[in-house]
């Protein structure tokens, strides 16, 4: 398996990453330093080879083409394990980055401000069908602004509210619309958002009977009982895919009093996209608290959220002319695509497909078959998307490992010409702990 496709590792520059909201690395290397350095990794004396290693840790996300190119040439297997874990852990802070905006807007209305806000950051963004506002001229400036920073003043500025469950057909558009706006309660960590959405609170009572062993026994006492639940949003880059997360992880909550909320014990469950495998740029999560008498607010809540995330995504298989591939398999390392047969129903086009990857074989996940409505993109010669409505399989879909056969039917949405290429995707999976921290929180 290649050293990218799975990134689960060691998180050593994370706290470093989460300390600072908008991370730049400073490194006094150049990239002629690193050639030398390598070298002293593999020199007799310990001093020396430790001076190296501490010397090549410091290095930045800038350095990473030379350090992946001696990693590519060195020999030693100790030294290569050495760098292997440097560049994996400068891989994941660049990961874990957040996009960074520069904008300057001079006396423009929202509607162009919003191409070029689109354009700046990288992302599509759109606005709902509608006039009000669109006119409005906007002045900003933006120097290498974290995007949620970035993105969070502009809306405020153009009068527009983000809508979090809506990423389009596609999942690639971030949907905006004219309204009022409030700050609301939020934490951004890198790429990630976590907001505070409310509290639900509970009281139950019950009152039991009396004992069906004896008549004259006295009535059972009344049972009490409270619970207290957060609800947190939480939003990701587009960049950055949540595939799966985990129930909030809480470290520490006290009360205006100073009294502990925090449950004895925590049940940490574990969700993902309906079918398994789905990307998602918005999730709601909650986490239990205990109640305590005469709590008015929360005065410190902090803890952490674990998710897996799509950090990148490669071209495996591309597939040009591919009205024109019937009968034809196309493969790249051990992964093989062959396209059986291509019918077309109006706006519709449907493939009859065999695709095997390789780094998947003697696995049963699940969730690779479903992955393939967003890991198997069909576009126009321009670039624009079909949209996937997902594959149909014949028997379990797989065979030991992930071995599809089956149909994928793709729809013209309006906006794309004829089918011209299909790619198959790599997708590179990284888990982390999203860290939130709140204060001040009024308690219901």
């Amino acid at each position: 398996m290649p050293r990218w496709m799975f990134l689960v590792i060691p998180a050593l520059l994370v706290t470093a990453l989460l300390a600072d909201e908008s991370p730049k690395a400073e490194t006094k290397l150049q990239p002629n330093d690193i050639p030398a350095l390598v070298k002293k990794l593999g020199d007799g004396s310990f001093q020396v080879r430790d001076a190296a290693l501490k010397a090549l840790q410091k290095a930045g996300p800038d350095l990473l083409p030379q350090l992946r190119k001696a990693l590519d040439e060195v020999q030693d297997a100790e030294v290569q394990r050495q760098l292997n874990e440097i560049v994996l852990n400068l891989e994941r802070v660049q990961f874990l980055a957040p996009t960074r905006v520069t904008l300057k807007i001079q006396n423009e209305p929202v509607k162009d401000a919003v191409q070029k806000f689109s354009a700046a950051c990288g992302y599509q963004l759109e606005v709902a069908s509608g006039d009000m506002g669109e006119n409005k001229l906007l002045e900003l400036d933006f120097k290498d602004i974290p995007f949620w920073q970035a993105f969070e003043e502009f809306c405020n500025r153009a009068g527009l509210v983000f809508q979090e469950g809506y990423y389009g057909p596609n999942m690639d558009t971030i949907r905006l619309e004219f309204g009022d706006s409030f700050p609301g309660v939020v934490h951004v960590s890198g790429p990630f958002r976590v907001s505070v959405r409310g509290f639900n609170y509970t009281r139950n009572i019950e009152f039991a009977s009396r004992s069906l062993r004896s008549a004259d026994a006295p009535a059972s006492p009344i049972r009490r009982s409270e619970s207290l639940t957060i609800r947190l949003g939480l939003t990701v880059e587009p960049k950055l895919p949540l595939l799966t997360w985990g129930q909030p992880i809480i470290t520490d909550a006290f009360d205006d009093l100073g009294q502990p909320l925090l449950l004895p014990t925590q049940m940490h469950m574990v969700g993902m996209r309906y079918y398994s495998g789905y990307r998602a740029f918005t999730q709601e999560v909650q986490a239990n608290l205990q109640p305590a008498p005469g709590s008015k607010t929360i005065k410190l809540l902090r803890g952490s959220i674990p998710v897996t995330v799509v950090a990148s995504q490669k071209p495996r298989i591309t597939i040009d002319k591919v009205t024109q591939a019937q009968g034809k398999t196309f493969e790249e390392g051990n992964v093989s695509l062959k396209i059986e047969s291509i019918s077309k129903n109006g706006q519709q086009i449907t493939f009859r497909i065999n695709l095997t990857d390789g780094a998947q074989q003697g696995k049963r996940d699940y969730s690779w078959i479903n992955q393939l409505i967003q890991r198997l993109v069909l576009t126009d010669a321009n670039g624009n998307k079909w949209q996937c409505y997902g594959p149909n399989w014949e028997g379990n879909g797989f065979n030991g490992g992930a071995n599809f056969s089956g149909s994928i039917t793709f729809g013209n949405n309006g906006k794309a010409g004829e089918p011209e290429r299909m790619v198959y995707y790599d997708w590179y999976i990284l888990s982390h702990s999203v860290p939130f921290q709140f204060e001040d929180l009024t308690l219901p």
